[in-house]
């Protein structure tokens, strides 16, 4: 009888701690939100500012950012 309790609260222990952890994980919504704000500021930035931010990002190497500005400066 004494172990049909422990494995009792054994299992209660455990479905609360699933529920703790399971509620934390809500929090990369706001991380996705996040990336998409920068997505949308991207859109009001001009080609050149947005190689710029990726470069500072560490996105590109210092080799593709020079061979992008070289491409919008011979296309426009």
């Amino acid at each position: 009888m004494v172990l049909i309790w422990i494995i009792i609260i054994i299992g209660a222990i455990w479905l609360i701690k699933e529920m703790i952890s399971s509620g934390s994980n809500n929090s990369n919504s706001d991380d996705y939100k996040d990336d998409y704000k920068v997505e949308a500021d991207e859109e009001k930035d001009t080609p050149a500012e947005i190689a710029r931010k990726r470069l500072a990002r560490g996105e590109i190497s210092r080799e593709e950012f020079e061979e992008i500005m070289q491409s919008l400066n011979n296309s426009g």
